[in-house]
């Protein structure tokens, strides 16, 4: 497993803050910092699943790390892969059903491309050799991508 440098653990652990996840291992300036940066830009940075619970999403990670923290793109992708490596249950099928999860996704992303973003990244940094693991989220991918989005009404006929 590829390490990462000092400023993208220091990135990823004051997105890990933000998010609120293991805020009793942070230190007081960290969280004094999380603090500050919820007031800024509220969940912007985090992906709201059901009851408000911030679920993983690669992509509002990597725009934290980018657009908040100073990192380039490859040190970002980088944390982040890591990241989801190293501190994600990737090993195992979720509880909810394939349709559930999707829904939950869309719901929580912007729109349809940040959903298929985030579960590519899933299979991304998933072990190929965890089969079951790897099919559940194909499936969940294949769920989100026969999602018909609303047109936007542009005012535009035949468009």
């Amino acid at each position: 497993m590829t390490e990462i440098d000092a400023q993208s653990a220091a990135a990823l652990l004051r997105w890990e803050a933000y998010a609120g996840w293991d805020l009793s291992e942070k230190p007081a300036a960290v969280l004094h910092q999380a603090h500050l940066d919820r007031s800024d830009f509220g969940s912007t940075f985090v992906f709201l699943g059901n009851g408000n619970f911030v679920k993983w999403s690669a992509i509002r990670a990597l725009r934290f790390l980018i657009n908040i923290c100073g990192l380039t793109y490859a040190e970002a992708r980088s944390a982040v892969d890591h990241y989801a490596k190293n501190k994600l249950m990737l090993d195992a099928v979720p509880a909810t059903q394939e349709a559930e999860t999707a829904k939950e996704i869309m719901t929580g992303c912007a729109d349809i491309i940040e959903a298929v973003d985030t579960v590519n990244h899933m299979l991304s940094v998933l072990n190929p050799d965890d089969t079951m693991v790897v099919q559940y989220w194909k499936n969940v991918l294949d769920i989100i991508q026969s999602y018909q989005s609303k047109p936007m009404n542009t005012g535009i006929e035949n468009w």
